[in-house]
């Protein structure tokens, strides 16, 4: 009982001593890799996809990394969180796929009737369409397993449920308010988006529905002509903005929108009665999400 007490006051302080670890170790990796496109890390930015892949796998590779060793030697913890069962993943991926395209493409068709933006034209790329695959995939897992497998069972388990997910999410905030073309709007929608991915990943305290929503989320917002998280990348569909506000994004991209803020507030209101009812579309049953709160 003591043990199981002291491991969730050691919750928090898990989280604190990981932090530098990561900067250091996934900061080092992706200098690395910005050596070995032969272009300076700071110029992010102005990375063409295949360069902004090379750096971001090198970063996601330092970031597993770092997770694998302070799960094994400091943690001791079980990897339960990364289990891989073919059946139930294929399931939330194709749910994640189907969601969010119901849910991009009913936006996109709102913000042509606002006139937020003007349709131009279709360009397929296939060798960039398949580098925007593998892109946001390996941001996907870096930034899930570090954030939600790591941050969020960590503070879940000395703050609760609830505390877990505001703190993460605002870890999760954190590392993405210097992007380019931020706003407060984007900010808050970052924030929301933690939340929400949080609630993914309580649903059955696995990494792999957080992983295929992140994913998802940005690759199909990217084809619809969309900066994600103010990074520009290959588009199926090609956009024009003549005036960047509140409800097309601006510079930072439909993150940056109040349609976006709508959009996720429905999807945390669902998601979270989805953790409360410890219930999946697929209908398999899920782990109780009290577990968190009994460690």
């Amino acid at each position: 009982m003591e043990k199981g007490v002291s491991r969730k006051e050691k919750g928090w302080q898990r989280v604190l001593l990981i932090m530098i670890p990561f900067l250091v170790v996934s900061g080092t990796f992706e200098l690395i890799g910005a050596w070995l496109i032969d272009s300076p890390i700071w110029v992010e930015s102005n990375l063409s996809d295949w360069q902004r892949l090379v750096v971001t796998t090198m970063g996601m590779i330092g970031t597993i990394v770092v997770v694998i060793l302070f799960s094994r030697f400091v943690d001791r913890a079980n990897f339960e969180a990364y289990k891989f069962e073919r059946e139930v993943v294929f399931k939330e991926w194709l749910f994640s796929g189907i969601l969010l395209f119901l849910c991009f493409s009913g936006g996109y068709v709102v913000v042509l009737e606002l006139d937020q933006l003007e349709f131009v034209s279709l360009y397929f790329d296939g060798m960039g369409f398949v580098q925007t695959v593998v892109l946001f995939f390996v941001v996907a897992i870096g930034e899930e397993v570090f954030c939600r497998a790591y941050i969020l069972k960590n503070l879940a388990e000395s703050f609760g449920m609830i505390n877990g997910l505001i703190f993460s999410s605002l870890i999760f905030c954190a590392l993405h308010a210097f992007n380019p073309g931020v706003t407060w709007v984007g900010v808050m929608n970052i924030f929301l988006a933690g939340i929400f991915l949080g609630l993914a990943y309580l649903i059955r305290e696995n990494v792999w529905l957080p992983i295929s929503i992140h994913f998802f989320w940005n690759l199909i917002q990217c084809h619809f002509g969309f900066l994600v998280s103010g990074m520009d990348s290959y588009s199926l569909v090609q956009n024009k903005i003549d005036d960047a506000s509140i409800w097309n994004g601006g510079d930072f991209g439909f993150e940056g929108s109040l349609l976006c803020t709508l959009l996720q507030v429905i999807l945390i209101g669902v998601f979270g009665l989805l953790v409360k009812k410890n219930k999946f579309p697929d209908g398999a049953g899920l782990c109780p999400v009290s577990c968190l709160e009994k460690r």
